[in-house]
């Protein structure tokens, strides 16, 4: 089998189903980034805002509008696939004015959303079908590009960005001097951690198109790995974003008896 048929396999897919899908993931991060905003506008109220530089009359506005486009959607007035342009606009201007985001899971965010709002406005099946995997391209190409930037990057070959994740506000004074000290006198466990996220990021896309059985195992360390970057790097919204992103985009393509066409 050429790669052309390999291809063709992978993306015979039920694309109303799959659709329905990725908006539901699309709408699940953006309930999770109304509720971060409606945190972050609290905090900055009372003064306790830290590292999330915010105009609160913009944000106001914004968060009103999110509650209403919310709402409309659990009354059943509106679907979430008419909102999803309104999403694509309400995270773009957030982002834009630098309201609320610190760690770049808006854009990752905005790609999906940007592309989603094109089939939305398209009538055209053909192109909404080639849309949706090119959705699926990009996002396995965040992790391709991710990772050929990283074989540059001479830190996570040598290890040394290991040790610059302990140096995150995430560690406390404790955790970082133990956890400093081990990697800082095994620089061959540096290393390897280092390396191993680089060929994560960079085998992996391409094992999830050519290995069908492999899918569920990326998509299982794509779980392990961001919840580590939560937890230890305080990646907060990028984490998420990119965990949930990965449920609506990847599943279907690894229990094709149930979510593929035959």
């Amino acid at each position: 089998m050429n790669l052309k048929q390999i291809l063709n396999s992978l993306f015979q897919f039920d694309v109303n189903l799959f659709e329905k899908k990725v908006f539901l993931s699309l709408f699940i991060c953006f309930l999770f980034d109304f509720f971060i905003c409606a945190y972050g506008l609290s905090h900055d109220f009372l003064g306790l805002l830290s590292g999330i530089e915010t105009n609160s009359t913009e944000l106001s506005i914004f968060l009103a509008l999110d509650f209403i486009i919310i709402s409309l959607i659990f009354l059943k007035k509106i679907s979430i696939r008419s909102a999803v342009p309104y999403f694509f606009l309400s995270i773009t201007f957030k982002s834009f004015f630098d309201l609320v985001y610190t760690d770049g899971g808006h854009i990752i965010l905005q790609g999906v959303l940007f592309f989603s709002t094109l089939s939305v406005l398209s009538n055209n099946q053909m192109l909404k079908n080639r849309i949706f995997k090119f959705i699926v391209f990009y996002f396995l190409g965040v992790y391709f590009f991710s990772g050929y930037q990283k074989i540059w990057d001479s830190d996570y070959i040598s290890g040394g960005a290991i040790l610059k994740v302990l140096t995150t506000p995430a560690w406390n004074d404790q955790n970082f001097e133990f956890f400093f000290n081990l990697f800082q006198s095994n620089p061959l466990l540096s290393k390897m951690i280092g390396c191993s996220v680089i060929l994560f990021e960079l085998i992996g896309p391409i094992l999830f198109i050519l290995i069908s059985k492999f899918r569920i195992v990326f998509l299982v360390v794509i779980i392990i790995f961001h919840t580590m970057t939560f937890f230890l790097m305080d990646l907060t919204t990028f984490s998420v974003f990119m965990i949930i992103l990965a449920f609506g985009i990847l599943i279907p393509f690894i229990g094709r008896d149930i979510y593929l066409k035959k």
